[in-house]
Parts: C-alpha cells; structure tokens; sequence
C-alpha cells in the first residue's frame, strides 16, 4: 500500500487536490491531509467551504473520504 502526504496551500486550484484526495483514497492509498492558513482561505474563496487548517476534517469534502484518509 502507498502512503502520500498531501499538502493544501494557498496557490489557487483546491479543486485539484480535492479530486487528487478522492483519487488517491479511492484506489485505497492512505493520505495524510495538511491544510495550511492561505490554504484553507482558498478553500472558502473557490469552494465556500469552511474547515480547520488545524484539524481538516476530510469527510468535509465528501461523505466517503474517511476511508484511508488522515487529518
């Protein structure tokens, strides 16, 4: 099984590292998920979504994202 960290910053286009997110965990790759300041800020801006850099709470981005995914 792979292991990836995958890090939300602040450049523009959280849309990608959502469906990378749903990719990765989906083919059963475990992900460790890091969310920084300016990344959550873009978050709100490009998907009105509101989360915790400090504590991203994956099943925010889809229902079934728990499965193999880590805060």
């Amino acid at each position: 099984m792979s292991n990836v960290v995958l890090a939300i910053t602040g450049g523009s286009g959280a849309i990608y590292a959502v469906r990378l997110l749903h990719v990765l965990t989906a083919r059963g790759t475990d992900v460790e998920l890091t969310v920084s300041d300016a990344g959550t800020a873009v978050i709100r801006q490009e998907l009105g979504w509101e989360i915790d850099a400090a504590d991203p709470d994956v099943s925010r981005f889809w229902p079934d994202a728990t499965e193999g995914a880590r805060n």
